[in-house]
């Protein structure tokens, strides 16, 4: 009895849609209209998704790009500050004599910079003179099969040193100022602006600490 009566219910229902197909095309017509945009509207969203998250790839790159170029700087800044240290230090091991000397009469000083290979460490002798600027490139990185460079760094450094036994106070004792510039990879040495900056201070005295 029951399904006699569901099914009743169900073939009226056909009845009266099919009746309006009949009578009403119009009503027909807008729902398909409205079926029509609902699907233009799902596609406007996968659109709209698709752009978002070609935004957020994009900002996510500019990220890792920024990220990277930060840290070559901070690498390129480090190593260069930590060969004007190493000079300064050889420097304290030079006599307050030796040094003064060197300034009055404008001669020339060794001092020994640390080269590093595949499993071996050498030495490299170079002179310096107060006041002239030197420059040198700096290998960063080097291929382990060839000990070809594959990463380079052109720095520039300049020793100047000045006299404190002068003045009210004299000291015999001497300021020595390492200033040294640097260039990141990938950057042309010809801009200027380009090149970091910074600078190593010290002060050997006629009494020797080393």
């Amino acid at each position: 009895m029951w399904h006699q009566f569901v099914f009743g219910i169900m073939g009226a229902i056909y009845d009266i849609t099919d009746h309006m197909e009949q009578e009403s095309p119009v009503i027909v017509a807008m729902l398909q209209g409205a079926e029509s945009r609902r699907a233009g509207l799902t596609l406007v969203e996968v659109i709209v998704g698709l752009f978002l998250f070609s935004l957020t790839s994009l900002g996510l790159t500019a990220s890792l790009i920024q990220s990277l170029k930060v840290s070559d700087q901070v690498l390129s800044r480090s190593t260069a500050h930590s060969i004007a240290l190493g000079y300064s230090e050889q420097l304290m091991a030079y006599s307050y004599n030796e040094l003064r000397d060197a300034l009055s009469l404008g001669t020339g000083f060794t001092l020994v910079a640390t080269s590093l290979g595949d499993s071996t460490v050498s030495t490299v002798e170079q002179t310096f003179v107060f006041g002239q600027q030197q420059q040198q490139l700096i290998v960063m990185d080097i291929d382990r099969e060839s000990q070809e460079p594959i990463r380079s760094m052109p720095t520039r450094l300049t020793i100047n040193a000045t006299s404190l036994n002068s003045g009210g106070t004299p000291l015999s004792a001497l300021e020595i100022t390492i200033d040294y510039s640097y260039l990141r990879s990938g950057v042309s040495e010809s801009n200027d602006a380009a090149w970091g900056t910074g600078s190593v201070k010290a002060v050997k005295s006629l009494v020797d600490i080393y």
